[in-house]
Formats: structure tokens, C-alpha cells, sequence
């Protein structure tokens, strides 16, 4: 999906590759969290999930600012198609890494299948469905005013450049992100 978006020319063919690489990152996220949860002690889970949560808005920081900057640079095709290619990159040295690192793995390897029954156990516990709470709404909200309203508002009605809007978007995105970490060290400042 993330290298299909800058080769597209059609509608379709746009929302085709936003959707593989929204389940891309789905899945990435979702691994990220069960693999948490797996070899996180209990008490740490909170805190370990929201810097997950903060690693996941970085796409949306980088969209701001980061982005404007680059496709200025660059051209916004030529930009994501390097983007790709970092990823791909980073895809395949984790590729060879589990090759070479096969020996070791196989040993503690269970053949466990896809099962939604850890996200249910995760989900069961009163603060991890208060950071995902948080964290969605946030997100939700965040992701809403800069995707759809956010930039165009910036640069039609308030007359900012295309950077300095980029800016206060990134901006906005850092502090969704960072707003995570309230609840879970409310939570713990209280001993709740």
C-alpha cells in the first residue's frame, strides 16, 4: 500500500493503497501490543502501551511539517516512494535478522494461530481500556482536524504558509501524542 499510493494515478487506485496500508499498520500495531503483553510485567503494560501509542502518532507528526518541507523539496511522489523504499529497506533487514536468527527462534517457537481472544484479556482490565480510551479519542480527534479540516483551514482562513501550517499541525500531533502518558502517570501518581 505505502508503495502503491505514490504510483497511483486514479481515485481507486488511492483509496486501494491507503486501505493495504492502513492494515498494514494495523496489524504491525496490533502485533506490537501482543507482544507487549506478552513479555511485559503487568504493572508496566500501561506505560508500555502508551509509548506504543506515541510511536503510532509519528506518523502523523512527520505529515505535518516534515512532510510539507519535503515534497517542496522533493515532490510528493518522489518523497513517499523514498519513504517505501526506507521501509521496505527496514522490512528487510528484519527479514535476514529472523533468518539468521532462526536457530534460536525455533526453539521457543509455539505454533500458535491468530486468535482475538489476548486483545479480549487486554481489553478486560479497567486502565488498559482507559489508556485505549484516551488514546482513541485523541487520536480520533487529532486525526480528523488534520487530515480533513486542519491544513485547508490554516492556509484559507487564518492565511498561513504551507510550512507554518505543517508546523502547527506537527505540533498538534506531538501533543495528542504526549496526552497518553497523562492518564497512566495520573494513575500512578494516585495509586489508583
Amino acid at each position: 500500500g505505502v508503495l502503491l499510493f505514490p504510483l497511483s494515478h486514479t481515485l481507486p487506485l488511492f483509496y486501494l493503497s491507503r486501505v493495504l496500508a492502513g492494515c498494514g499498520a494495523s496489524a504491525l500495531y496490533l502485533s506490537l501490543v501482543a507482544e507487549a503483553r506478552r513479555t511485559v510485567r503487568e504493572s508496566r503494560f500501561p506505560l508500555v502501551l502508551s509509548v506504543i501509542i506515541f510511536t503510532g502518532y509519528s506518523g502523523g507528526i512527520a505529515a505535518g511539517a516534515p512532510f510539507v518541507i519535503g515534497a517542496e523539496t522533493l515532490g510528493w511522489r518522489i518523497l513517499l516512494l523514498l519513504l517505501a523504499a526506507v521501509g521496505f529497506l527496514c522490512w528487510l533487514v528484519f527479514g535476514v535478522a529472523c533468518v539468521l536468527d532462526r536457530d534460536r527462534s525455533e526453539s521457543g517457537r509455539n505454533d500458535t494461530r491468530f486468535s482475538f481472544r489476548p486483545f479480549v484479556e487486554l481489553l478486560r482490565r479497567r486502565n488498559n481500556r482507559a489508556v485505549c480510551l484516551c488514546a482513541g479519542l485523541h487520536f480520533g480527534l487529532y486525526y480528523v482536524l488534520q487530515t480533513v479540516l486542519g491544513k485547508k483551514y490554516l492556509e484559507d482562513f487564518l492565511e498561513l504558509s504551507p510550512t507554518t501550517a505543517g508546523w502547527v499541525l506537527s505540533l498538534m500531533a506531538i501533543l495528542a501524542a504526549l496526552s497518553g502518558f497523562v492518564p497512566v502517570t495520573a494513575r500512578r501518581l494516585t495509586g489508583g
